[in-house]
């Protein structure tokens, strides 16, 4: 009997999530091919950013950290893309979109619906 460790599946390699923006396309690394600092990094952007920007008034300071945790975020899945000037309002889709396809909003959101589990 032959037992098969299929890294591919494992990974992720199988789902691709794709953003194509400028005629080019940007491939975004898989939750599952992710490292522990890559984790922590988008785990903490959840924690400390709320994409729904809403009616709140924020300041310039804030918003400045803002686009700069925004980029990181994007550095995060995908290196290529943090590099093309994308507008923000695009990188904030990126995001959703990207939390969306790869399960993680999904994960997100039973770890604060379930608290300590």
């Amino acid at each position: 009997m032959t037992k098969t460790l299929n890294l591919d599946e494992l990974l992720g390699t199988q789902k691709t999530i794709k953003i194509i923006f400028g005629g080019y396309e940007y491939f975004m690394l898989p939750p599952e091919a992710m490292g522990p600092r890559q984790m922590a990094a988008l785990s903490n952007f959840n924690k400390t950013l709320s994409l729904d920007l809403g009616t709140e008034e924020i300041s310039e300071e804030e918003a400045a950290k803002i686009e700069v945790m925004v980029d990181k975020a994007i550095a995060i899945f995908c290196e290529d893309l943090s590099k093309v000037k994308v507008p923000f309002m695009g990188k904030v889709q990126i995001i959703n979109f990207y939390m969306e396809e790869s399960g993680l909003a999904a994960k997100a959101k039973e770890a604060k619906d379930n608290p300590g589990n």
